[in-house]
């Protein structure tokens, strides 16, 4: 497993492993990863002209999926390897079959090679670890017995108990030591100040945090009463027939009055519950806000995003401005 942070060339470095399998060995080979990725994955073996299948995720996750034409391949690579965290998946159960085809051999006879991708190897439990290193053992938990892992099942069990008194990462180092790769931007700085990647320095951006400050209070101040305001102000025409006679017609106050009666009696309960009702959603939105902005500022400290992104704010003010519009047509058409 090759579980570099976000960045650090993770698909380059899977590349150069199916260049040596598939180009040097003539070993069958196969790439299963997220549709999204499918295109770049496509382009990188052509540009290395590496003889190689890509089969995405969502394909191998349909019901009907058939392992057949890739029941020999020599090593499968699998990047995004974390979306196989969950063992009782429909994509997850097609790629045990996949891999056990053929005898759990391919076309050269030998053992086929997992390489498992990804920056995220636990999302939510260490048992996330164990169902991706599963794929790599074919359920044998006794695959690392060499390295004084008996039972593999039961050593994530223990690893798991001792997490919840912080030293379940600890736990698994014998492990991790055996399987998984794991750099860091500081560790790429430190060990290699010199690396280059086809014949360029790396080179990683200063990050430079900044503080946002906000006051909901104040930004939207006023704002309800305004809605409230214009709402009020609509005439409500076809229940109001007697204010827009022409000028020398005389107006029945008596109609008038009626009208006017009808137009609160009908309207009122209406209006009332389209403002809730949009008061409700602009709520929901300010919270989903917040959350995306917290979310956001996650994944900064993580080195994951450089920030909100330049769709934010015009995102915000469209999805307020939509809401608003589409409860005032609303109340405009219960009139």
């Amino acid at each position: 497993m090759v579980a570099d942070s976000v960045g650090l060339g993770k698909t380059w470095i899977g590349k150069k492993l199916l260049e040596d399998f598939a180009y040097h060995m003539r070993q069958k080979a196969l790439v299963v990863c997220p549709a999204s990725l499918r295109e770049i994955w496509e382009h990188e073996l052509a540009e290395a002209t590496i003889p190689a299948t890509v089969l995405s995720q969502e394909e191998l996750g349909q019901e009907e999926f058939d392992p057949s034409p890739w029941a020999d391949a020599d090593v499968v690579l699998v990047d995004e390897s974390h979306n196989f965290r969950n063992q009782n998946a429909q994509r997850y159960g097609n790629m045990e079959r996949l891999l056990g085809a053929n005898g759990g051999r391919g076309r050269d006879g030998g053992r086929k090679k997992v390489i498992l991708l990804t920056a995220t190897p636990i999302n939510n439990d260490l048992f996330d670890l164990y169902n991706q290193f599963c794929l790599i053992t074919r359920g044998d938990r006794s695959y690392f017995s060499a390295c004084g892992i008996g039972d593999l099942y039961r050593y994530f069990l223990k690893a798991r108990r001792d997490s919840r008194a912080n030293s379940g990462v600890f736990a698994l180092f014998n492990l991790l030591e055996e399987i998984v790769i794991r750099r860091t931007r500081p560790f790429i700085r430190t060990a290699y100040p010199e690396a280059t990647i086809k014949g360029q320095r790396i080179h990683f951006p200063q990050r430079k945090l900044k503080t946002v400050r906000y006051d909901l209070e104040n930004t939207y101040a006023g704002i309800y009463d305004e809605i409230v305001s214009g709402i009020e102000s609509l005439q409500l025409a076809p229940y109001n027939l007697e204010a827009y006679k022409k000028v020398g017609v005389e107006v029945d106050t008596f109609e008038a009055g009626r009208e006017q009666a009808l137009v609160e009696e009908r309207n009122e309960a209406r209006q009332y519950r389209i403002a809730l009702s949009m008061l409700a959603w602009l709520k929901a939105e300010v919270v989903w806000m917040l959350a995306l902005i917290v979310w956001a500022t996650v994944r900064v400290a993580l080195g994951k995003a450089e920030g909100l992104g330049v769709l934010f704010t015009p995102g915000v003010i469209a999805v307020v401005g939509t809401t608003v519009a589409v409860h005032l047509v609303l109340s405009y058409r219960a009139r």
